[in-house]
């Protein structure tokens, strides 16, 4: 069983001589128990948390997958 996360986030970057800050979401699976991370990805801001998961679960490579 894994459970899913995503988070908006905020990154400082340098551009043009000066910082930056760059807003997006992170989005994560994970293996529940033992806590490990199966996929990590940051996004922009615009990007649909469903479709995120979705792409995650594809990557992954499952061929059964029961969603609850």
């Amino acid at each position: 069983m894994i459970a899913a996360d995503t988070s908006p986030v905020r990154l400082t970057v340098m551009k043009d001589n000066g910082r930056a800050i760059l807003t997006g979401m992170a989005s994560g699976l994970y293996l529940l128990g033992i806590e490990l991370t199966l996929n990590r990805r940051l996004y922009g801001s615009s990007s649909d948390a469903r479709q995120m998961f979705f792409e995650a679960i594809d990557g992954l490579g499952c061929k059964n997958v029961d969603l609850a």
